[in-house]
């Protein structure tokens, strides 16, 4: 976690300072404006922290499918609970990511004799 967290601040600072060099920072006015940006940035790194120690906690082919599904979940949620409208290319994309989860899980199927081995 320590090289992730030093990998994000570092991303944060250069796209800051990108930011101001720009002319294109906008700091929240508000006293709800900080609430949202400092609620959001601790819910985003409380998010990348849990989602770190739940790797822990099962097997590598979980974990790597858990990680490639997260994107196609993500749209899937917004659709269903927020009404978002799916692009065509947005479709594309959540088949070639379904399509790259499922097609190396039925090849590792028929390698194993149709059992898939659990490596921890």
């Amino acid at each position: 976690i320590g090289f992730t967290l030093l990998a994000f601040a570092a991303a944060a600072g250069v796209f800051g300072i990108w930011l101001m060099a720009a002319g294109r920072l906008n700091l929240p006015e508000t006293l709800l404006g900080w609430v949202g940006l400092l609620g959001g940035s601790a819910a985003f790194v409380a998010a990348i922290l849990c989602f770190f120690t739940a790797l822990k906690a099962v097997d590598t082919i979980s974990a790597t499918l858990l990680a490639n599904l997260e994107p196609l979940l993500a749209v899937t949620i917004a659709y269903l609970l927020l009404g978002e409208v799916l692009s065509t290319t947005q479709l594309f994309g959540g088949a070639v990511v379904l399509g790259s989860v499922i097609l190396p899980t039925l090849a590792g199927r028929r390698e194993c004799g149709n059992t898939l081995t659990k490596t921890k």
